[in-house]
Order: structure tokens, then sequence, then C-alpha cells
């Protein structure tokens, strides 16, 4: 015999297309940006070198130039953006309706500390020591 499954109404069901892309997914993409801006950077340092060099246009050569210096910058900040996430954040805090712990019982600040009444300790020992 078999009992019923018991029923869970309540409880959220998740679904694959709501979760986030993986992280191997996300390293590949950034990577293939990152690559595509370094390999245009690399093209503009050739174009500056050849427009230098072969065709004599300095004013080429500078633009081409200007763009190999500020593309690696430009690179990492367009890698490191990484994807927006594909779900909001959740808005409720941790510890939530949480109290704080609860203060101990006062002290007399001007109490004399207390002191060893033990009977057993023999006449050249430290107090709170056994001679044994």
């Amino acid at each position: 015999m078999t009992s019923p499954r018991p029923s869970h109404d309540d409880d959220q069901v998740y679904r694959i297309s709501a979760a986030n892309k993986s992280l191997s997914d996300d390293i590949d993409v950034r990577t293939r940006r990152y690559l595509i801006s370094m390999g245009i950077r690399t093209l503009c340092f050739i174009g500056a070198v050849i427009s230098f060099l072969v065709f004599k246009q300095p004013a080429v050569g500078w633009v081409l130039l200007a763009g190999a210096l500020i593309l690696p910058y430009i690179a990492v900040v367009v890698a490191n953006a990484g994807t927006a996430p594909s779900r909001p954040l959740p808005t409720a805090t941790l510890g939530q309706g949480a109290t704080g712990l609860t203060a101990g019982p006062a002290t007399n600040p001007t109490a004399a500390p207390p002191t060893d009444t033990s009977t057993d300790a023999s006449p050249g020992a430290s107090p709170g020591t056994d001679s044994a």
C-alpha cells in the first residue's frame, strides 16, 4: 500500500531558464571581447608604423598610434564589464527583525577583586597554584 505524496504547494519551483550563465561561459565571452579589442589595437599599431614609414602620412599615423595607446584601457574595461544579472537581486536583508544582545549584570567598578581563600596552599607557593 502506498501513501499519497505530500503536497508542497508552498515550495518555490526553480526553472532552469531563470539560472544565470555559467562562469565558464562568462569567461569565454570576456576573453573573446578582450582578444578582439587587442587585435584591433595590433592592427592600429602596425597601420601607424606603415603610415609613418611607407606612406609618409604622419596625420594618419598619429591617429592610429593614439588608437593603439588608448585601446588597451578600453579593452580591459569592456572585458571586465561582465554580464548583467538575468534576475533581480533579493531586497531582503539578513537578520531582519533580529534583536541584539542584552546588557549583562551591572558591576561595581569600586569593588575589590576576589581574593584566594584556599587554605591548602603551602607558605612559599604562588597564590592559585597547587604544591603537589
